[in-house]
């Protein structure tokens, strides 16, 4: 190689160092203008404008005399000469440093006679365009004769590029793809022309080996996504018509030129499609090879690689050394000595044994009379090959050559030279092939040369050397190199694909349509339907057992899919292409959460399309399935007399025209048995199913499946067979004889997706990348992210989770929480995402998502997004809205120090924060002590008076806390969130598990167990007892007790299934609800006790519920709401049972970690007031100093009293007091007890001053027995200490230390009475052995009315304190199973839109006032309050009804389907109005609670001392995301901030009338 440097100017165009195979100056030069055409014009042009150049084999730098100059030149003699000094350079004059620069070599010159052999080259090129164009502007020929053309049907355009060394393409999904050139095999050849075998004209053929991707992968694809493998066509009879019918989709449907189908994809599969391009003339079809292992095609025997050069060849010139005026020079030395171009290639490739030179020329002379005649031009080919160089047509040189030319075009003659005769004005392309032997120096390689003979021709002139009106130009076009091997092209999948010059004009762009990579997917799971298919055994398809490794799984047994998690799962494990080609074995990666993540990604959502039918809803359809047998597919029938035929072709198609189509199924769940049920309720049962269906209301199940084919009935509807699992499996299916029947809505996607997967990937990757980051850009796309945990990889999905851990400041370092957030100009407001779509030939697209009121605020603040795999706009969409909404809700981030609680963290777990600086320092803390039993005493009636009968031990734990909590009091019942370790599923656990599981959603819980929270929650009440043997350091008596276990749930819909991990339960335990928002529609709060729910259809994660022993499943109609009214928020249940409280209590360990949570009563500074003072008939206090705060009350006992009108009393808990402030005398009061059960409606009790001391009333009239009366006698000890109560209860089937419910509150039983029927009780937190007095007799009567008035008079004086709620009802109305939530026949009722009330959804009403003029519906739905004489208490007529919630002003009454057909024999003259009494409240309460946040990451500082960074977590998003709803936010005040003053007056103002 020889070094070449460029001074100067040239230097700085045309590049100051080359590297070049050349020998010579003259070699140099035409390397130069090879690969930099223009270089020897501006050489030229430099000279005429006086700049002389000088070439020298030494740097002009280390010259420094004349001599030395001298001996360096190279001169006109040496410039074809092989120059051994390894260095030239190209130096202006003055750069030479040397006057005597001017006579030695110089390119260009001002006179022929005096040029060099390169300056004569540049002139004869230069002067030939510049002379020719004027002699043509200047000469008139006589009349002319018309000439011979001949036409060019060369391909033009550049192929694509091939490089070597390239990262072979990996695809996933579905794509229209570009590919990667591995192989460009173009042939020359002559078009015959009958009766001019002189005329020469020619045509191109060409063939691509275009690389796809690495395989296997399923195949190109058409526009539907049916596999293109075929293009074979059957003749079928249609009509008495032989028509063709393909038997499959054509190859050439997948594949595009200049972005369009080779072949159309045809409407009907009865029909082919239209070609837009004919390929070739041949009618060669395109090849594919898919890249499977054991794929033993060979696509093509050579592999081909065209080096493209374009350099035209120019001839010695006409007159040097030419005494003779020859032609054509008879030698390539003498050419070369008088000015010819040397075209050269080298070929480097030590395996190429085979050339293909492709040659351009144009050959014609004109005659005097305007016709024209052939030419001939003249050429060589030289091989240099190990130091020597041959004429490649020498026997010599060891070379084969051939040319494809019958008609005589291309001759050699025994001179070794190539001759071409013929006419031809449009350029003619003739190819010379070329085998040779390897060269024995490999490194060397072979250099090929290419001399023109024949001498330019004088442009000036006309004659034999004049170039006036002949043409014999020659170009080297292309050289292809081949390597003639039988390549097998392993794990690619490439298509061979063929066309011609005389259907192209340019070379297409070519695009493929195609399904790509093929991977590993569950045995389970079927990837076009997206069905799952029971629980996972653990393997993957085509894997035969746990010890088989997953490289030992045949590429047959692969398939594709566009699930991204088992996209993410190839990319990690598989060992040719990613991570697990550097050492990662399957074993460390956690294949269980990425199946659970996989079927959050199959769950079909709808899109922002409108359906496609006829009625835009979808269309009735019934599936019947044979019980004892699968299929492949399945038909499904569309049976309505109002649907013609017509509709039916049109929504369906009709035969194969809708083939490989999606069909979405919407099936809704049902509420009842259909099987059980016979004759019109069947009817109607079905029925609703089908409205429901149609009307797309209350749960609905969707699914899809591939049209395989439809048949329409003359009188409307029809069938289909459709592919894929059937859907018998669904809620609404019912046997039916020896049939499965499913009954739904469905709607053909025809030109768009109305459903699809909530994910796809779709990728195709053609750059080499960082694992990690493809890793982890391939996780973006379901919202997750990769982390490093229990010794695997795993994915973390951002999805609904359940906080894992607690810290609180006692857990922490004393830094404690260190909190930042983000400032105003960064909150997003605009959204946009970047993707390609693939409703617009996967062209690329945006979407924009907007926060109106967010911008109003912030201003406009635009974040783009690569939507990385989307080619779905409505995904995009979805992601648009997920950065939205987490930059707006999740904006804070925390970190702290803790110890070994961060273990159990891993980035992506969520974790709760109760900090005191933000909640308090009362509500969290660590555990002080645990007691599970208490001495309590029995006792008897001894002589007309009650003592001690003896003591036992009852079950009454309380957990000692370590605040005073008494300053700022919870008032209602309380969450008490508490560390502890809990066992956990592992991965080897769910391993060994696998193939015995008997369903999906009990391995579905066990996966999400791997997390499982290390927290309990329980429901309890926090109170204070003085009587506690052991106490905290500083005296703390604070206790929680009345614990019911909260236990976290999730809800199937479809069937309403509840989902709990190891739950423990059987049939028949009993359950009740409690949530921090509203439960979900279906459920009510109200339940409990006698009335709670029964489990029924248990498994060992999942159960049902019923309302009765034997009842019906209760129909779920949504998620609920959060405490902001947003869809979703945690929901618990309770279990009514015992012992499963016990049982978690046993793992509170002493020092764990606590945090409360529940509505709370703000400390206040101000005096009591003096109403409630005389009210309360407060006594002097003797212990006032020991018990500070605390007030003795004649009647409440001991009470510390709030001047927010609340106070805690000994026996009564928490005491709303604020009611005895508005009453006077015996006119009576009403104070409140809060409940220590979760239901706040119940509370209330009435007395006067005259009973106050006797007897209190019990608005509550639904204990746990219904026999109580409601009246209650308190009874006091010797220190005026209220100790326990008198119930009236005409039930005497309870036992002494059993617990009796009062006003929601719990109680223990410590003697019974049966001359006066009732119970003495007493709560756990006052268990001593003083014996209560009464201040009046026990008798066996009580008072009859509540001050003179009736219960329900009462009652309504609570209206008067707002407590008592009343609202008018404006209409009822009748709603059909599709139309109601419940799923079932319901009654709404519409209450009047001027009411300002909060109901929320399960409130429980009463209903009075209805008046019906022909019918008995009044009377089943008022409520009449009757005092029983005989049972001394009041009943109702009718339970309340709880109410779902639809709006604010509309409701529906559940399990009101009984007195729908009295609703509609009604004639209702008054409609009445809803009662319900919610708890009392103050502007002083208010709900502090802890935080969530996502964990960022867990550093590890020393030896169990951590570092946690965690991201605030708000799961209201995910719902708004996927189903479209709005996501409300608490309306927090800003607090005061230091910086915060008030801004100065301006002295200035300017005010401009703008009145019109």
């Amino acid at each position: 190689m020889k070094t070449v440097y460029l001074y100067g100017k040239l230097g700085k165009r045309f590049g100051r160092k080359w590297s070049l195979n050349a020998d010579s100056a003259v070699e140099v030069f035409a390397a130069i203008e090879a690969n930099k055409e223009g270089f020897l014009e501006y050489l030229a042009r430099s000279q005429r404008d006086g700049v002389e150049y000088a070439v020298l084999n030494k740097s002009p730098i280390n010259i420094s005399s004349k001599k030395e100059l001298k001996n360096h030149m190279i001169s006109e003699s040496m410039v074809e000469i092989k120059d051994k000094k390894q260095e030239m350079h190209i130096v202006p004059a003055p750069q030479g440093n040397a006057a005597v620069i001017m006579t030695v070599l110089f390119v260009g010159g001002t006179t022929a006679g005096g040029l060099t052999l390169v300056g004569k080259i540049v002139v004869a090129v230069a002067v030939s365009f510049v002379v020719g164009a004027i002699m043509k502007a200047l000469f008139k020929p006589p009349e002319r004769k018309t000439p011979t053309t001949t036409k060019s049907y060369l391909l033009k355009g550049t192929a694509n590029r091939q490089s070597q060394g390239v990262a072979v393409p990996l695809g996933y999904g579905r794509l229209k793809i570009g590919a990667t050139n591995i192989s460009q095999h173009k042939i020359s050849k002559r078009k015959s022309i009958p009766g001019k075998d002189h005329v020469l004209e020619s045509y191109t053929e060409i063939e691509f080996l275009d690389l796809l991707s690495e395989g296997p992968i399923a195949g190109l694809c058409d526009q539907n996504g049916n596999i293109a493998d075929g293009g074979d066509y059957l003749k079928r009879n249609f009509g008495g018509r032989t028509r063709k019918k393909r038997s499959s989709s054509d190859l050439r449907e997948g594949i595009f030129l200049n972005n369009v189908p080779v072949v159309n994809t045809p409407i009907s599969e009865a029909e082919v499609g239209t070609a837009n391009y004919i390929l070739n003339e041949n009618g060669e079809q395109p090849v594919i090879k898919k890249g499977e292992e054991k794929d033993t095609l060979i696509i093509s025997d050579f592999n081909c690689f065209v080096i493209e050069h374009g350099v035209l060849l120019y001839g010695a010139g006409p007159y040097t050394n030419n005494e003779e005026n020859a032609e054509h020079r008879d030698s390539a030395s003498s050419a070369k000595k008088n000015g010819a171009k040397i075209a050269a290639h080298f070929v480097a490739n030590k395996n190429v044994n085979k050339i293909r030179i492709e040659m351009n020329t144009s050959l014609s002379i004109q005659n005097d009379d305007g016709s024209n005649q052939g030419n001939n031009v003249q050429f060589v080919i030289l091989m240099e090959k190990d130091y020597v160089e041959h004429n490649v047509l020498s026997s010599s040189s060891g070379c084969t050559v051939s040319f494809d030319d019958t008609l005589g075009a291309i001759k050699t003659d025994e001179s070794n030279k190539f001759i071409v005769t013929g006419l031809c004005t449009s350029l003619y392309a003739f190819d010379i092939v070329i085998n040779f032997e390897r060269p024995k120096i490999s490194s060397r390689g072979i250099t090929f040369k290419l001399i023109k003979l024949s001498n330019e021709y004088d442009p000036s002139v006309k004659g034999a050397l004049g170039g006036i009106g002949r043409d014999r130009s020659l170009k080297l076009s292309s050289v292809a190199e081949y390597i003639e091997e039988p390549l097998l092209y392993p794990h690619s999948a490439i298509v061979k694909l063929k066309f011609d010059s005389k259907n192209f004009s340019n070379l297409p762009d070519r695009s493929y349509h195609a399904k790509l990579k093929k991977v590993l997917i569950p045995s389970n799971y079927d990837p076009i339907s997206k069905h799952y298919d029971g629980p996972w055994n653990g393997l993957f398809k085509g894997q035969s057992d746990s010890f088989s490794s997953i490289h030992s799984i045949d590429d047959e047994d692969k398939h594709w899919t566009d699930n991204p998690a088992w996209v993410f799962y190839d990319l990690l494990s598989n060992a040719r292409y990613g991570v697990g080609k550097y050492g990662l074995y399957e074993e460390y990666i956690d294949k269980w959460q990425l199946y659970k993540i996989s079927k959050y990604c199959d769950e079909l959502v709808r899109t922002d399309y409108e359906i496609e039918t006829s009625s835009n809803s979808p269309v009735n359809f019934t599936s019947e399935v044979d019980s004892s047998s699968k299929s492949d597919s399945f038909s499904i029938t569309i049976d309505q007399s109002s649907y013609s035929s017509d509709d039916f072709i049109k929504d369906f198609g009709t035969g194969d025209q809708f083939k490989g189509k999606k069909i979405a199924f919407f099936v809704p769940s049902r509420s009842q048995d259909i099987a059980a049920l016979t004759g019109a309720n069947k009817s109607e049962a079905i029925l609703q199913l089908q409205l429901r269906a149609v009307q797309l209301s209350g749960e609905i199940k969707i699914e899809q499946r591939d049209i395989v084919s439809s048949n329409p009935n003359k009188n409307g509807g029809g069938t289909l067979i459709v592919s894929g699992p059937d859907l018998s499996g669904l809620s609404s299916s019912f046997q039916e004889g020896d049939s499965i029947k499913t009954i739904g809505g469905c709607a053909v996607q025809i030109n768009h997706a109305i459903v699809e997967p909530r994910f796809s990937s779709n990728l195709y990757i053609t750059d080499e990348s960082e694992a990690l980051q493809l890793i982890n850009n391939m996780a973006s796309i379901f919202r997750g992210i990769v982390t490093f945990y229990n010794g695997k990889i795993m994915a973390i999905q951002d999805s609904y989770k359940n906080p894992i851990q607690l810290f609180n400041n006692s857990n922490v370092s004393v830094d404690g929480f260190a909190y930042s957030g983000v400032s105003k100009d960064q909150k997003i407001t605009s959204s946009i995402v970047r993707y390609n779509n693939k409703d617009d030939s996967f062209k690329p697209a945006t979407v924009q998502e907007e926060d109106k009121n967010a911008i109003r605020t912030f201003g406009f603040k635009e974040k783009e997004t690569l939507g990385f795999g989307i080619t779905s706009s409505s995904q995009a969409r979805r992601l648009a809205k997920w950065v939205l909404y987490t930059t707006q809700l999740e904006t804070e981030t925390v970190s702290f120090e803790t110890s070994a609680e961060a273990s159990y963290l891993y980035p992506g777990s969520i974790f709760e924060i109760s900090d005191e600086m933000r909640v308090g320092k009362s509500k969290s803390g660590r555990i002080l002590d645990i007691k599970f039993y208490t001495k309590t005493y029995e006792f008897e009636q001894s002589g007309g008076n009650r003592v001690p009968k003896g003591s036992f031990d009852i079950y009454s734990p309380y957990i000692l806390l370590d605040k005073h909590m008494l300053d700022e009091p919870f008032v209602s019942m309380v969450e008490l969130t508490v560390c502890t370790g809990l066992t956990n599923s592992t991965e080897q656990k769910l391993n060994l598990r696998a193939p015995f599981e008997r369903a999906s959603l009990d391995q579905d819980a066990e996966i999400e167990s791997v997390s499982v929270p290390q927290v309990i929650k329980f429901e309890c009440s926090i109170g204070y007892n003085s009587d506690i043997v052991k106490k905290g350091p500083q005296g703390q008596s604070v206790i929680a007790s009345d614990f019911y276990l909260k236990i976290p749930f999730e809800i199937s819909l479809s069937d309403n299934t509840f989902s709990i991990f190891n739950h423990g339960f059987v049939d028949g335990d009993r359950i009740r609800f409690t949530t921090e928002g509203s439960l979900p529609s279906g459920i009510s709060m109200g339940r409990r006790g006698s009335t709670a729910y029964y489990i029924k259809s248990s498994t060992k994660h999942t159960f049902k519920i019923s309302s009765s022993a034997a009842g019906d499943e209760v129909n779920v109609s949504s998620h609920g709401l959060d405490t902001l009214g947003n869809d979703g928020g945690l929901h618990y249940i309770c279990p009514e049972d015992e012992e499963k409280t016990k049982e978690a209590l046993t793992k509170v360990m002493i020092g764990s970690s606590w945090s409360a949570k529940g509505l709370m009563a703000a400390k206040t500074e101000e005096e009591l007031e003096q109403v409630l003072v005389d009210k309360l008939d407060l006594m002097s206090n003797e212990d006032s100093d020991q018990f500070k705060g605390w007030e003795i009350s004649s009647w409440l006992g001991w009470l510390r009293p709030f001047s927010n009108d609340w106070g805690y009393a000994t026996q009564l808990g928490w005491v709303y007091l604020g009611e005895l402030k508005k009453s006077s005398g015996d006119d009576g009061f009403w104070f409140y007890t809060a409940s220590s059960t979760g239901t706040p409606s119940s509370g209330w009790i009435w007395t006067n001053d005259s009973l106050k001391e006797t007897y209190w009333f019990f608005y509550s009239l639904y204990s746990e027995s219904n026999t109580a009366s409601g009246w209650v006698i308190p009874y006091y000890d010797d220190r005026l200490s209220l100790i326990e109560f008198f119930v009236y209860d005409s039930d005497l089937t309870k036992q002494i230390g059993d617990s009796y419910i009062l006003n929601d509150n719990k109680y223990i039983i410590v003697q019974k009475s049966s001359s006066i029927q009732g119970y003495f009780i007493r709560s756990h937190l006052l268990m001593n052995q003083v014996v209560g007095v009464p201040r009046s007799n026990l008798t066996n009567s009580s008072p009859s009315d509540l001050g003179g008035l009736s219960l329900n008079q009462r009652r309504e004086t609570l209206t008067e304190s707002g407590y008592y709620k009343e609202i008018n009802i404006d209409s009822f109305d009748y709603l059909n199973a599709a139309s109601s939530l419940q799923a079932k026949e319901s009654i709404r009722i519409n209450l009047s839109e001027t009411h300002a009330e909060i109901i929320k959804d399960g409130q429980e009403v009463f209903i009075e006032g209805v008046t019906d003029s022909s019918g008995d519906f009044d009377d089943y739905v008022n409520v009449v309050y009757v005092y029983d004489n005989v049972d001394k208490r009041w009943t109702t007529s009718v339970d309340p009804w709880a109410l779902i919630k639809i709006n604010d002003y509309q409701f529906e009454l559940v399990n009101s389907s009984p007195l729908v057909s009295k609703l509609n024999s009604s004639n209702i003259t008054s409609y009445g109005k809803i009662s319900f009494t919610p708890p009392p409240s103050s502007e002083a309460e208010r709900v502090l609670e802890g935080q969530l946040f996502r964990t960022m990451s867990v550093k590890e500082k020393s030896q169990n001392r951590y570092e946690i960074v965690g991201l605030e977590y708000n799961q209201s998003k995910f719902d708004a995301v996927d189903k479209q709803t709005v996501v409300r936010q608490p309306v927090m005040p800003i607090p005061p901030q230091a910086d915060m003053r008030i801004p100065e007056a301006p002295d200035t103002l300017i005010l401009t009338d703008l009145t019109i």
